[in-house]
């Protein structure tokens, strides 16, 4: 608002029609050359947008980094407990101090994270469906008639969601536990090798016990997002045809074949 003078984050120095516009013709041309391999489309989704998620990704690590910081002092602070010296409490006083300052770090670079990623994130979203609604202007009207519009729709709306969840996952999830093994193998090694090793082994024992869950996760995901279009599709032709169902009586025919249509969702 222009009264409490706040600058909000959907300015025009973020989001713009030739912004928007230029990322759909990325997308198809992403799309075109990648061969259709689906981690090479995810990149050159955010292609353009890299610096962003750089930056992102740094204040990622710095707000997380009292994590990794405050379990190193806490130690400090019970081996000065155990064994005092004579600086015990200069060391007492530093040890907190560093723990308060990155405390203190994670209110604004989380504000910081978030922001870089949104953007980028809303830039990407934006464009994403901006090229698929341009690419259904394009297609044959044979197409349309023989596609429901409900399916349409949840391609556009919750396909599009599905990537914006991933790459929430993508660097909430994984980039933070790439992170925190690196950061943590760093400090394990620099306090004791033997803990280390073990440390290291426990990495792909972890990574083995989750294959062979991949392909169950994979098929369960894809039948997942087909039942998320049928169901889309339905509701959208129930609502069409109310009129057509309430007059030839067909209510508890339409309830029981879209109770159905939901509990197979579920």
């Amino acid at each position: 608002p222009k009264k409490t003078g706040v600058k909000l984050l959907s300015d025009e120095k973020y989001f713009s029609n030739d912004k928007i516009k230029s990322d759909e013709v990325r997308i198809i041309e992403t799309y075109l050359k990648s061969d259709g391999k689906p981690l090479k489309i995810f990149a050159g989704l955010f292609k353009g947008h890299y610096s962003k998620l750089i930056l992102s990704a740094i204040f990622f690590i710095i707000k997380n980094a009292h994590f990794w910081v405050v379990p190193v002092i806490t130690a400090n602070l019970i081996d000065l407990v155990v064994k005092p010296t004579e600086n015990t409490t200069t060391l007492f006083i530093i040890n907190v101090s560093i723990g308060i300052f990155f405390y203190l770090l994670n209110v604004p670079f989380h504000v910081l994270h978030i922001k870089y990623f949104s953007i980028a994130q809303r830039n990407v979203e934006a464009g994403l469906r901006g090229a698929m609604v341009r690419k259904l202007q394009q297609l044959s009207i044979s197409f349309h008639k023989e596609m429901e519009s409900g399916r349409i729709q949840s391609k556009v709306m919750r396909d599009v969601e599905a990537i914006e969840g991933m790459a929430n996952q993508i660097i909430t999830n994984v980039f933070n536990v790439v992170v925190t093994i690196v950061v943590t193998s760093a400090i394990i090694l620099s306090k004791n090798v033997i803990m280390f090793l073990i440390f290291l082994a426990a990495v792909p024992i972890t990574v083995l016990v989750a294959l062979p869950f991949r392909k169950t996760l994979r098929r369960q995901s894809y039948k997942f997002r087909k039942e998320i279009e049928n169901t889309s599709s339905d509701v959208l032709d129930m609502v069409e045809l109310v009129p057509v169902t309430r007059a030839h009586a067909l209510e508890n025919k339409e309830i029981n074949k879209l109770t159905k249509q939901v509990t197979n969702v579920a």
